[in-house]
């Protein structure tokens, strides 16, 4: 398992601010939110998830969350956390179809 970068536990429980950079639209659904994302590897990295196939699939889609660190008040690139973190998983296989 590789070590999650603290970004990433920071991020996991931060209100979100970062939105904001997705305009008035509707956006993605709360869970490709940066957040939502950092927290899905904070559970794998502490043995609640196992990084099954399509739980990582979903970290590997980046797009809203490449959108939203622009506005990070921290100036994190969570993005590259969670790229250089799922990298490091031996993936398990996925019972979703």
């Amino acid at each position: 398992m590789p070590p999650l970068p603290e970004p990433l536990r920071i991020c996991a429980v931060c209100p979100n601010p970062c939105r904001s950079a997705l305009g008035a639209t509707a956006g993605p659904p709360e869970s490709r939110l940066p957040s939502a994302m950092a927290y899905l590897c904070y559970a794998i990295a502490h043995g609640h998830l196992p990084p099954r196939a399509d739980v990582v699939r979903s970290l590997r889609d980046l797009d809203a969350v490449r959108v939203c660190q622009e506005r990070c008040v921290y100036g994190y690139r969570i993005a590259d956390d969670i790229a250089a973190f799922t990298a490091g998983l031996s993936v398990e296989a996925s019972d979703a179809a």
